[in-house]
């Protein structure tokens, strides 16, 4: 009886989780940065769109803002964008890759959400960065409730030989366990994460996964994981393409004084391809 409430409980958590995924998709508020590959074999230029859409990597809706995108060489240092253009529905920009190894491309958000009751009587709200939202939040507003919300939105590209790619240590992100940050993801094969919150192993994790194109087919083809007591999961590659990874957690460590709750979101954009790639030839690189 107690396992039966137990599975109860545990599905009715998941139906929640993935129904808010459903709801972002549904109100085109799925974001993604898609590089043009994620693999060269020497130093040389990618390509990346960033957008808000209603459908997975096809911009129709809206640009993603790049005031915090973040390019972390495979030495730790950050690089700059060599060309970077907001559009009418996706941002594109440039990165030059001279370095050998793995590289993160990320945006990261930091924001609070405030609901309160009006004068009225109505259901106000507001989100925005902690400064917008505490300026027009009104002075004689009643039961206020402030949420604090972090966001991590990211792709990864090899240039050469990968390499290990360390955590941040913030908010939701994900990790790769063993040697998985150190091979390319291939049709077919499998590859092991771990998501980690501030830094520490993250269990019972809701993970979502979808393959995209599904402009070209009749099904989504989501599918769910939860990560284990170790924060892990594993995922298989049925077809080459482009994955968006994404996940969602909920905690009380806000570093906001008076918010009560965190909200913690984290989007990934993964290639897979058709075959295993032979031992890369490394090209010398011209300055561009």
């Amino acid at each position: 009886m107690v396992y039966a409430a137990f599975r109860f409980i545990r599905a009715l958590s998941a139906f929640i989780l993935c129904a808010s995924f459903a709801s972002s998709c549904a109100h085109g508020e799925t974001g993604w940065i898609l590089p043009s590959t994620s693999i060269i074999y020497g130093p040389g230029v990618i390509t990346f769109d960033a957008a808000i859409s209603k459908s997975l990597f096809v911009a129709d809706k809206l640009p993603m803002r790049l005031d915090n995108l973040s390019i972390t060489a495979p030495d730790g240092k950050k690089i700059n964008t060599i060309n970077s253009f907001k559009l009418r529905r996706r941002s594109v920009f440039d990165l030059y890759f001279r370095q050998i190894g793995t590289y993160r491309v990320s945006v990261a958000v930091k924001e609070i959400s405030a609901t309160w009751k009006g004068k009225n009587g109505r259901d106000e709200s507001i989100r925005g960065t902690v400064e917008q939202v505490l300026s027009k939040l009104p002075a004689d507003a009643e039961f206020v409730v402030l949420t604090e919300r972090l966001h991590r939105n990211e792709t990864f590209v090899t240039v050469g030989q990968p390499s290990d790619v360390a955590p941040v240590g913030s908010g939701l992100e994900l990790g790769f366990v063993e040697t998985d940050a150190s091979t390319f993801r291939v049709k077919g094969n499998g590859s092991r994460f771990v998501f980690l919150i501030d830094g520490k192993p993250a269990a019972k994790v809701l993970v979502t996964v979808t393959r995209g194109g599904m402009q070209w087919r009749d099904r989504v083809e989501a599918r769910e994981f939860i990560t284990d007591t170790a924060g892990q999961f594993s995922v298989d590659w049925p077809e080459a393409g482009f994955y968006l990874l994404d996940a969602q957690a909920i905690d009380d460590k806000t570093t906001i004084p008076k918010a009560k709750e965190r909200i913690l979101t984290y989007t990934a954009t993964f290639e897979v391809l058709p075959l295993r790639p032979t031992p890369p030839v490394i090209k010398r690189h011209v300055q561009p």
